[in-house]
C-alpha cells in the first residue's frame, strides 16, 4: 500500500502542476472530508505523511474504482490534487526483463 501511495504522490506532483489547475479545490480537511463522503459517498482508503509534513489522502469507491487525492498541509488546508475513475489496489504485473545477450531464439 505504501508503494501505491508513493506512485500516487510521485505522479500527481509530476503530472499536475499547480499552474495546470487554475480553480483548484482547496478547503479546510474536514470540508474536505465531508464533501467527498457526502457529495461521492468516497471513503478513506489510504494516507502517508510527506517529507514536509503534508499528509496525503486517497478517498474511493470501492465498487466503481471513482478515486480522489487530496493534500493536507500542516496548516490544515486540504487542496485536491487528482480524482479519476478504475482505482485498483491489486499490484500491478511485473514485466519480464530481458537479457540482451541472450539469443531470442533458444534454439540457436
Amino acid at each position: 500500500m505504501k508503494a501505491l501511495l508513493a506512485a500516487i504522490v510521485v505522479w500527481a506532483a509530476l503530472a499536475l502542476p499547480a499552474a495546470a489547475h487554475p480553480f483548484q479545490l482547496c478547503k479546510p480537511r474536514e470540508e474536505m472530508v465531508k464533501f467527498l463522503q457526502q457529495q461521492y459517498g468516497e471513503t478513506l482508503t489510504a494516507y502517508g505523511l510527506t517529507t514536509k509534513g503534508e499528509v496525503i489522502v486517497e478517498f474511493t469507491i470501492a465498487e466503481n474504482g471513482d478515486f480522489s487525492v487530496f493534500l493536507t498541509f500542516p496548516n490544515g488546508k486540504s487542496c485536491m490534487m487528482v480524482s479519476g475513475t478504475n482505482f485498483s489496489n491489486e499490484p500491478l504485473p511485473v514485466p519480464e526483463i530481458v537479457d540482451p545477450t541472450e539469443p531470442d531464439d533458444p534454439g540457436t
